[in-house]
């Protein structure tokens, strides 16, 4: 067996690191505006699309370290413990607790 052979045994050619279907970002940021619209729903969206595309944490984290390079300049706002209420519209029904009533 010559030597090319043997270092061709012991050393395989590595497989080329498949490609994956990059997300469109900026959609994704725009679609996440919407109510009602999450991650996991865009990923499963990204998924029907792309079968061999990202598994959901690495979809996330490219989300993530895209919107941290997008982000835009923004004016923190200082508040007062108490003087203003705000409210997640997410779903569509609220519920009280009665043991949480005044």
């Amino acid at each position: 067996m010559s030597e090319a052979a043997i270092a061709e045994r012991s050393f395989p050619p590595q497989k080329a690191s498949r490609e994956r279907a990059e997300p469109d970002w900026a959609q994704v940021d725009v679609e996440l505006q919407r109510k009602e619209v999450t991650r996991m729903l865009l990923w499963q969206e990204y998924l029907e699309e792309y079968p061999d595309g990202y598994s959901y944490s690495p979809f996330c984290e490219g989300y993530r370290k895209w919107r941290k390079s997008a982000e835009k300049t923004t004016m923190r706002k200082p508040k007062k413990a108490g003087e203003e209420v705000e409210v997640d519209y997410f779903r569509n029904h609220w519920s009280v607790s009665p043991e949480c009533a005044l």
